[in-house]
């Protein structure tokens, strides 16, 4: 009996654990972000941006994507890029050896956002920046995180660094 109750207890509190990183996860997500670097499948098609922000809702997970003109780079011609509508959710993987654990998988009809990506949280300290980088096989971009208080926040960026990579150099420019 004691080994069933020390069971339970150890389940609620991992479980506890990961709804609460996954909580923080989610609110520091939701709002605006600015696309800073955005490739598909090679290309830089920050060129064909028309608005350079995704937004990130709260209700319903809703994400408000990139627009991108589709005659801007043979990379985009005949691909359905028009939808800027979506829906996000955060994946964290249950591989304990996954130096990158976080996924966020965009369910749209943009070809350039659909699917599953890498998430790596970024902090620019010289900037008060905080960044994420979203990648996979076809897409790579970096977003800055707007109105958001850098300063009264440090302790959720180290937090966020810490659950989204660990032993590996990062791919964005720290100047």
């Amino acid at each position: 009996m004691t080994k069933q109750i020390s069971m339970f207890f150890l389940l609620f509190a991992a479980l506890f654990i990961f709804g609460s990183c996954k909580t923080n996860i989610n609110k520091v997500m939701e709002g605006t972000w600015v696309v800073d670097t955005i490739y598909y499948k090679g290309y830089d098609v920050k060129p064909c941006v028309l608005a350079n922000m995704i937004i990130f809702f709260e209700k319903n997970n809703r994400a408000s994507l990139c627009k991108i003109d589709n005659r801007c780079d043979e990379a985009l011609i005949g691909k359905n890029i028009k939808t800027d509508e979506g829906s996000w959710e955060i994946i964290q993987s249950i591989n304990k050896k996954d130096t990158m654990p976080l996924s966020i998988k965009f369910n749209t009809k943009n070809e350039i956002f659909t699917g599953v990506h890498k998430l790596v949280f970024h902090k620019e300290d010289k900037k008060k920046l905080l960044k994420i980088e979203i990648f996979s096989d076809d897409l790579y971009m970096i977003c800055v995180k707007t109105l958001f208080y850098y300063d009264s926040n440090k302790e959720l960026i180290d937090e966020l660094e810490k659950l989204s990579w660990s032993n590996r150099p990062s791919l964005i420019n720290k100047h």
